[in-house]
């Protein structure tokens, strides 16, 4: 498996924070093989896309350290993953289901978008 093959194209209020090269290694990551299998896996288990993603965004990320990081930053660049979370679901052919499902798990998502095939 590759490397997901798309552009991100950020909304206007994430248009500014998604030129960073921070924002650049997370869509990066985002679209990487492992990534996609621990996505669409939540998915099929019916858990949001983002549910396993907390202690791996946490090691490879500073800013996902609630901890060390300003706390409007690090509710811009979860806003900002999960704006990203969305495209990558829906290039993969997942619609949006629901959002603010609760995250069981992690330190960084309490509450993430659920994804679906359609049917």
């Amino acid at each position: 498996m590759k490397n997901l093959d798309i552009e991100y194209k950020p909304s206007s209020a994430l248009n500014n924070l998604s030129q960073t090269e921070e924002a650049k290694a997370l869509w990066e990551y985002l679209c990487s093989p492992e990534s996609l299998i621990r996505m669409e896996t939540a998915t099929y288990l019916r858990k949001p896309a983002l549910e396993p993603f907390s202690p791996h965004l946490r090691t490879k990320f500073e800013f996902f350290r609630a901890e060390t990081t300003e706390k409007s930053s690090f509710d811009r660049y979860k806003q900002l993953a999960g704006s990203m979370t969305r495209q990558v679901m829906e290039a993969l052919g997942y619609e949006h289901e629901k959002s603010s499902v609760n995250v069981l798990t992690g330190e960084v998502f309490k509450t993430a978008s659920r994804y679906k095939k359609p049917e």
